[in-house]
Parts: structure tokens; sequence; C-alpha cells
């Protein structure tokens, strides 16, 4: 049989521990923010000029989760928008895309593939594709637009 006066004494060591560790994390959070002027406005900081490096990584398919619902690997829609906000951004100068990849679907590999030709079509920037290990069926045909391939001689 549980002790209730143990199981009280419990429940307040750990209300105490709980709030110990959520006033320190307010107050690292303080000391960090005070420390750098700018912590507070990385957000919104130019940085100048960039080459913006994206990976594909995994199968190229509308979506990659786990059993669990949470998102790995390659993200077919963030991709295409994350692609579709360089070619607006006038401080990116060219596209670096890591491919590691066995292929995946012919619409997903297609579709990337319209996209990449679209951001240089539109923008008259490069890009440039970097194989991984593998860069396979619909990873060799995403490269194919590419002003430079980059590969590895044991690349698949």
């Amino acid at each position: 049989m549980k002790d209730p006066v143990r199981t009280k004494k419990s429940l307040l060591i750990f209300a105490i521990v709980l709030v110990v560790m959520i006033t320190s994390a307010f107050t690292v959070s303080r000391i960090w923010h005070s420390a750098i002027p700018w912590a507070d406005e990385w957000d919104t900081m130019e940085q100048g000029p960039y080459v913006a490096a994206m990976y594909v990584e995994g199968v190229i398919q509308e979506y990659n989760v786990t059993d669990l619902g949470l998102a790995y690997g390659y993200q077919h829609d963030w991709t295409l928008d994350a692609i579709d906000e360089l070619m607006l951004d006038p401080e990116n100068k060219g596209l670096i895309l890591y491919i590691d990849s066995p292929g995946g679907g012919v619409y997903e590999s297609d579709e990337l593939y319209l996209k990449l030709k679209e951001y240089q079509d539109t923008t008259g920037r490069p890009y440039y594709a970097v194989m991984g290990s593998m860069a396979a069926s619909g990873g060799y045909y995403i490269s194919a637009p590419a002003d430079q391939i980059y590969a590895n001689r044991n690349t698949w």
C-alpha cells in the first residue's frame, strides 16, 4: 500500500524542481538576449547575397512520414515552396542541391525537375547538383538540368 504522506512529499519535490527549471530557463533566455544585442533581430537581419543549399535525401515522394506521423527525409511540398521563395529573393545567387536518393515517384520527380528548370529559366541563376552515394532514377533525373553535376566515382 502506498504511503499518502510520502506521495505528497514526492509531488511537492517534483513541483519545486519543475519551478526551478522553468525559472532557470527564463533567466538563461534573458541573459542570452542581453548579452547578444542582435539576438532579438536575428530573423529580420539582412544577410546579403548567398547561394542556397538544399537536400534531397531519401525517396522522392509526396510524404515521408514515420508510423507516428513524424516527417523525415525529403519533403516534396516544402522543397517546391522553398524553391519558389528562392526565385523571389533577389539576394539568392544560385542553388546547390545535394542528392542522395534511390529515386521515387515519377510524378514527384518530374514536378521537382520542372521546378528546377523554372528556377533556372526565370532567374538566370545557376543550379548545381551534388550527388551523394546514390542518385538513381528520379535522383538522376532531377540532376539533369543542372549547370554542373558533381559526383564521386562510386556514386550509384
